[in-house]
């Protein structure tokens, strides 16, 4: 099912990616009125070219960190990018202080948050589009196989449904590093290019060490054709 298939990878990746983009893009003032009104901010999105509408719901964590997950049962995607809800109680009932430390919040940190994990908000939208599209299953197994010390990791990097997650993930990286060029630049790119911005990637570079030659083989070529389908569309882009 996860096969190498370009023009698949392709189109869930453009679909996982723009979305995440838009989640990335809600405007400060829309995050911070529902904590106005002693509510978390919550959306429904709808995924361009489907029938899938998904609810992306903010929730606290300690301040400094970003995670996302995909709860399927009720087709969420769960941000948790708010400071801890203690602070937050202090701040929306600390009056002008609170409502300057408020702006700030969600004009300049909560905003760094969500770009520093927008490729992992990717990485569960394909969770999400695999399984709301396709009908795949992600076994309870191999979520639980991530927090089993390193053979655990490598059995969770190399499950199907993982595997293409991180992979998808990646290459939302890779296209932000290519996007960053300049045609000229574009035009002369090589192999060489490829593994060096490979090496710059996040997710590949934390991943890679827990995935045998096989399954890093199968990652790279599948990049590799993604890359060059990434820089011919950016040079011919207007």
């Amino acid at each position: 099912m996860f096969d190498a298939a370009p023009d698949r990878d392709l189109q869930l990746r453009d679909l996982a990616s723009k979305t995440a983009r838009e989640i990335v893009s809600i405007p400060p003032r829309a995050l911070l009125e529902p904590l106005l009104r002693s509510r978390l901010p919550r959306f429904d999105v709808h995924i361009d070219g489907t029938s899938i509408d998904i609810v992306v719901q903010f929730e606290p964590v300690d301040v400094g960190h970003g995670q996302a997950a995909f709860i399927q049962k009720s087709k969420m995607i769960v941000l948790f990018v708010l400071p801890p809800a203690s602070e937050l109680r202090r701040m929306v009932t600390g009056g002008k202080s609170g409502n300057r430390e408020l702006k700030r919040l969600f004009e300049n940190d909560v905003p760094k948050v969500m770009r520093e994990i927008a490729s992992d908000i990717a990485h569960e939208l394909t969770h999400a589009l695999d399984i709301l599209l396709r009908g795949a299953k992600i076994p309870a197994t191999d979520v639980q196989s991530a927090n089993s010390g390193e053979e655990g990791l490598r059995k969770y990097v190399s499950s199907p449904a993982e595997f293409n997650a991180f992979f998808q993930q990646s290459m939302y990286e890779l296209e932000k590093e290519l996007r960053q060029l300049k045609k000229n630049v574009l035009r002369d790119l090589t192999l060489q290019d490829f593994m060096r911005m490979m090496g710059k990637t996040r997710t590949y570079v934390e991943r890679a060490p827990y995935l045998d030659e096989k399954y890093r083989r199968k990652w790279l070529s599948r990049a590799y054709q993604t890359y060059v389908h990434f820089i011919e569309r950016l040079r011919d882009a207007g």
